[in-house]
Formats: C-alpha cells, structure tokens, sequence
C-alpha cells in the first residue's frame, strides 16, 4: 500500500503552483498576509536545516514556541 506524506503533498502543490496562495493568515476574519507555496516550500526547508544544523536528526523529538505571527 502506498501512502503519501504532508512533505510529498506540499512539494506537489509546490511544483505545480508556486505562485499560488497556500496559507492565509486572518486577523479578526479579515486576510492579512498570503504566503504562496513557493514561500511555504523555503521557509520549511530553511527550518529544517536550521533543525539539522543544531544537531537535530530525523525520528528526535522537537518543541517550537513561536509567536502568532506569519
């Protein structure tokens, strides 16, 4: 059986459609920042070699605290 993974569905929609919006963040229900899946796919991988360059590898355990924010 196969099965598709979150990173395997982002790195799809990224291919097909960088330019398009994949996150919008809202602010008392009215749009206030788009990120396009171009943005999503850089940011992802800038965090995880950022992970990787702290020594974290694949299967540890990690806790992100992070401010509401884009």
């Amino acid at each position: 059986m196969y099965r598709t993974s979150v990173k395997d569905i982002l790195a799809n929609s990224c291919a097909k459609h960088p330019e398009k919006k994949a996150i919008t963040f809202l602010r008392d229900g009215v749009p206030e920042t788009d990120i396009s899946y171009f943005e999503l796919d850089h940011d992802t991988n800038q965090l995880a070699n950022t992970l990787l360059d702290f020594g974290i590898e694949k299967g540890d355990r990690v806790v992100l605290f992070l401010p509401k924010s884009p």
